[in-house]
């Protein structure tokens, strides 16, 4: 697409070299990483780092396709930066080669807390073009070039590009001179490879006399530009050395000029040359979907394995989504839709790690397998879910991925996707057909894991689609008494949990895994009315005894909760059951004079003569209450006096023991 003259395809064009080479470096820690018995959190964290700038530029790329307009100082800029960030993802690239984990131990942290920063400073820096891009009026962009945000961030890249150019070298040798900035020691840096958050230099940049400079933007493209050349001069060793006539042929080609490009090999261009950018004329014109001349230069004996192409042409143009050149490509027929490194990596690895749903997606309809894994061992569809991609995730299930799948740890990527907070691709993976009774690296299961962190409604789907309401952690503690013992949960919270599991099917009798202690013991002990209910109506056991020693009735009672006792005791609670001291629920009632509840033990078969060291009788009639005794059958004397029960100067014995006083 053109803007007034301007084509972008050279800015968009680099970009995709700048974004493979950055995919393929995070790729290379990862796979070191996966090779080593303990992870390396330097590497990962670094990596992560790397994936994030893969995503910048492609949202780059994406703004500069859309823009409507793009202002001479901001293509200025915008050329400049991604200049320069090749030269620095190039020589990190090299670098990062070198690592191996026998020499793992010579790694110079200094080296990996600049090029943190550097990659850092150009993904806030393409973050900020795209906003950029987005408005339409061209005053506007340069407006923003200019704004302390734009200052901001061009100074940082200009002053990580300094840093970075001065540190080259990923591995520590004894001896070497380390750099200005660098630790004398070459020790771990405070805080780990991570950079601090980033602030703006104190110092204000330089304004002209009328007041904020107008022409920040060109002033950082320029210093930027110096800066460049400094460090491609630092680092000369690294760079291949392009002759004119190849550099040319690369320009052709991604113009898709197959006439400059058939009177450029006419005069002896190398077909195979390499630009200044390290690239063949057939990766350009592949790295800019010009179809025309990837065909050309096939036809003209084009190197199909060339090593600036870090897989097979198909492969690439996939990755980059240059689906004309794929499909071209494809439609010739001498492709191996599964091919794979050496090392058995299928390329269509690296095309998922693209994440270009369109390539993709034409290589699984042209052959290419769903189930394939990385040198680890990693699915495809693992590491799309662990990325959050739930879009490839829904591509790569729909070409038959395994949906229940597992990480190269073990973890079912259903508990990848529960950990991430993902419902959205926890809802996809079960409707795939993923079995909710996945289990994690540790062996517990996902609905587990789920009621432990208190994330209920993803608790909820995963019943609904078959989850085991009965499933118990590393402790043996079955999921119903982990809600009832989670003292974070609010009432309302456990009364929705508690009746999702049984309604699922979880056996209201079950106990934990520690003590025995029943269920409807710890639901006795929320002290909610509604759970007690609900246990009960599932049909939970009412001869259960608290940790006390209590019955539940009598807990209940001692509680002051006449409801629950009520519930109790219409579910088939023994209203004569003794406590270990010998206590009765209608004793109980009596000391407290409670007259509601003592008929309520009386109709549910309480007998006044049932008790330990004394029965119910005994004690109404040591407290002399007519009431009670009326109430008991006993209203007058048992020696026929007709008259009423004397109250005895002293109780008689066992009553403290009645009381529960010893």
């Amino acid at each position: 697409m053109d803007r007034d003259g301007f084509s972008v395809i050279s800015l968009t064009s680099l970009g995709s070299t700048v974004s493979h080479r950055v995919l393929s470096s995070a790729e290379e820690l990862n796979e070191l990483n996966s090779t080593l018995e303990v992870p390396d959190e330097r590497l990962s964290s670094f990596a992560l780092r790397l994936y994030q700038l893969h995503q910048y530029v492609g949202s780059l790329d994406d703004a500069l396709n859309s823009a409507s307009a793009i202002s001479g100082r901001l293509q200025t800029t915008l050329s400049q930066s991604l200049g320069s960030c090749d030269v620095v993802s190039t020589v990190l690239n090299k670098q990062v080669m070198r690592l191996q984990a026998e020499t793992l131990p010579m790694l110079d942290e200094v080296f990996l807390v600049v090029y943190n920063d550097a990659v850092l400073a150009f993904s806030r820096l393409f973050a900020f073009f795209a906003k950029v891009l987005s408005l339409s009026n061209r005053d506007q962009q340069d407006s923003t070039l200019d704004s302390k945000s734009g200052r901001e961030v061009f100074d940082h890249v200009s002053r990580a590009c300094q840093k970075a150019s001065q540190t080259k070298d990923i591995l520590f040798t004894p001896g070497a001179q380390s750099s200005s900035f660098a630790s004398s020691s070459k020790g771990p840096l405070p805080g780990g490879i991570e950079p601090p958050p980033y602030e703006p230099a104190q110092a204000s940049m330089p304004q002209s006399p009328g007041g904020e400079s107008s022409s920040s933007g060109s002033g950082f493209a320029k210093g930027l530009s110096s800066l460049t050349s400094s460090f491609k001069a630092m680092t000369s060793g690294l760079w291949p050395k392009p002759d004119p006539l190849s550099t040319a042929l690369c320009q052709a080609a991604l113009r898709g000029d197959v006439q400059q490009m058939s009177g450029l090999l006419a005069q002896g261009a190398n077909i195979n040359g390499r630009n200044g950018e390290g690239n063949a004329p057939l990766s350009c014109a592949i790295l800019a979907n010009q179809e025309d001349a990837a065909k050309f230069l096939l036809g003209a004996g084009a190197d199909i394995n060339s090593k600036d192409m870090k897989m097979p042409p198909v492969f690439l143009a996939a990755s980059v989504g240059s689906i004309g050149v794929a499909k071209m490509l494809i439609n010739q027929g001498t492709w191996n839709a599964n091919a794979s490194r050496i090392t058995g990596q299928s390329y269509f690895v690296d095309v998922c790690n693209s994440e270009n749903l369109e390539g993709i997606q034409l290589l699984l309809e042209n052959g290419s397998k769903p189930n394939v894994t990385n040198t680890s061992g990693r699915p495809v569809i693992a590491q799309a879910v662990k990325k959050g991609n739930i879009e490839l995730v829904r591509l790569l299930l729909r070409h038959g991925a395994n949906p229940d799948s597992s990480d190269a740890t073990g973890s079912s990527i259903l508990v990848i996707a529960a950990n991430q907070d993902r419902m959205d691709m926890v809802k996809l993976l079960l409707e795939s057909g993923t079995n909710a009774n996945a289990k994690g690296l540790s062996g517990q299961s996902v609905l587990t894991d789920c009621i432990n962190k208190r994330k209920l409604d993803m608790a909820e789907v995963l019943l609904e689609y078959g989850a085991n309401a009965s499933a118990k952690d590393l402790y043996g503690h079955p999921v119903l008494v982990i809600a009832l013992r989670d003292s974070k949960l609010s009432e309302a919270e456990k009364t929705r949990v508690v009746k999702m599991l049984l309604d699922h099917g979880a056996s209201p009798n079950v106990s934990d895994g520690t003590w025995g202690v029943a269920a409807i013991c710890f639901t006795m002990e929320t002290g909610s009315t509604d759970l007690v209910r609900m246990m009960l109506q599932a049909g939970s056991s009412t001869r259960k005894k608290m940790n006390s020693g209590e019955t539940l009735l009598l807990y209940a009672i001692d509680n002051g909760r006449r409801d629950q006792a009520k519930l109790l005791l219409e579910a088939g609670a023994d209203a004569n059951a003794t406590d270990k001291k010998g206590r009765t629920p209608l004793m109980q009632a009596i000391s407290r004079r409670d007259t509601d509840l003592i008929k309520m033990l009386k109709a549910h078969g309480a007998d006044a003569n049932v008790g330990g060291c004394i029965s119910p009788a005994e004690l109404a009639q040591s407290m002399g209450d007519l009431e009670i005794l009326q109430m008991l059958g006993f209203g007058t004397s048992t020696q026929g006096r007709g008259g009423p029960v004397a109250r005895p100067h002293s109780p008689p014995p066992g009553y403290d023991t009645a009381m529960g006083k010893v």
